[in-house]
């Protein structure tokens, strides 16, 4: 988009998502370091996998997926104007 003039090459740059994913002994000991929470149970939630019975996950279905997720990150830094138009090019 920022090739098509439609953002500022800047606002692409200075995007930043800083995503992390703790393992299961942190997540377990940032619980018990926060002191407000007790542990019953944990469990790990198995990746998606997609059988053969099942619809197989589309470009289109990943864009709704993305866009229900970050769509407010994404607005607040680029602008309302381009969601439709960045997640209808999937």
């Amino acid at each position: 988009m920022a090739n098509n003039g439609i953002v500022r090459e800047e606002k692409v740059d200075t995007f930043n998502l800083p995503l992390y994913y703790m393992s299961t002994q942190e997540m377990e000991a940032a619980i018990v370091r926060n002191g407000c929470f007790s542990i019953e149970r944990m469990e790990s939630v198995p990746p998606l996998t997609y059988s053969q019975k099942s619809a197989p996950l589309t470009a289109k279905a990943c864009a709704f997926i993305i866009r229900s997720v970050m769509e407010g990150l994404i607005k607040a830094h680029f602008g309302e104007e381009i969601l439709d138009q960045l997640f209808h090019s999937f």
